[in-house]
């Protein structure tokens, strides 16, 4: 199989990556994405859509859609020609199969629209019981500090999310996905997601916390809890494992400090996102504890780490 033989296209969309048919830096029978190579901020990899060829306008990185596959899915030629067999341009689109990791949750603008709050699908309180109050503050979180800036809801005893702290998950200022906090620290999953048929994006693509992440640096981290511990411009990968796609939404900063938990197998992750991110981002700094997560920090940790990230406390 040739590289003009690949629907680049069609591979995009199915591994969740953005692309550029018009626009800027946009010329008949190209497209863009942003480069995996350098710090690129908008779309400077253009692909030949129908040669299959790649050529980067910000760096040196040229050659053909393989060098792409290779890069994202992290393989070998020969194991990016088993991948691109799933997407030849004279096979039809409904024969290609799911994504290795996940389906990207597409949904047309006007779905988008008419929902507005992925919340309003569920009956979630604004009042929270003993359990949901005494969870956080064994945490030293304040209940009501956390319902006002991150606008968490709560669950009562009965349902498929019983006695679960609601954290919604904002693109901007609507709600798009969710995570479903067990207050009791006896579920089997301490964490359920938002089923992807009920949010507007898949949560495995999801950061948590951009609406509050304005600055050009940004903290890295697991969890929720971490981000309430950590404040503004602290965002979350929501787990260990991370997508392409939420490589792709960090890209927009000009340095990540990733601080994931202690233990080997977040290291061996964050030490993994460290290189990923560094294709997109212009600095990417890995930060470690000696010892636990982020959401056990001080308030004077905070601070000095705050302070030595973006040279102030807030």
């Amino acid at each position: 199989m040739e590289a003009q033989d690949i629907d680049i296209i069609a591979y995009l969309k199915h591994r969740g990556i953005q692309y550029w048919d018009t626009g800027n830096n946009i010329s008949q029978d190209w497209i863009g994405i942003r480069c995996l190579w350098c710090g690129d901020k908008a779309n400077h990899l253009g692909i030949h859509t129908t040669r299959g060829t790649i050529n980067c306008f910000r760096c040196p990185v040229k050659g053909t859609v393989f060098k792409i596959i290779m890069k994202v899915e992290r393989c070998s030629f020969d194991e990016a020609l088993l991948t691109v067999k799933n997407f030849n341009r004279l096979r039809s689109t409904h024969s290609l199969p799911l994504p290795r990791e996940r389906s990207f949750n597409y949904r047309s603008l006007e779905q988008q629209d008419s929902e507005i709050n992925v919340l309003s699908q569920f009956a979630f309180d604004t009042e929270m019981l003993p359990v949901h109050e005494n969870f956080l503050k064994s945490r030293y979180f304040d209940p009501i500090f956390l319902m006002e800036k991150y606008k968490i809801k709560f669950c009562g005893p009965l349902g498929y999310y019983k006695l679960r702290i609601i954290v919604p998950v904002f693109d901007g200022q609507r709600c798009v996905s969710f995570v479903a906090r067990d207050a009791t620290d006896q579920a089997e999953s301490p964490y359920l997601n938002c089923p992807n048929e009920q949010g507007l994006i898949d949560i495995r693509d999801s950061v948590y916390n951009l609406n509050h992440a304005n600055n050009p640096d940004v903290i890295v981290v697991e969890g929720v809890t971490d981000v309430w511990r950590i404040g503004d411009d602290c965002v979350a990968t929501l787990g260990v494992k991370y997508t392409t796609h939420q490589v792709l939404t960090l890209s927009q900063y000009r340095r990540c400090f990733i601080l994931f938990d202690a233990e080997d197998r977040a290291q061996d992750q964050a030490r993994q996102l460290s290189y990923d991110l560094g294709t997109v981002v212009q600095e990417v700094i890995r930060l470690e504890l000696p010892e636990g997560d982020p959401a056990e920090l001080s308030e004077s940790d905070v601070k000095s780490l705050r302070k030595q990230v973006f040279g102030k406390i807030y």
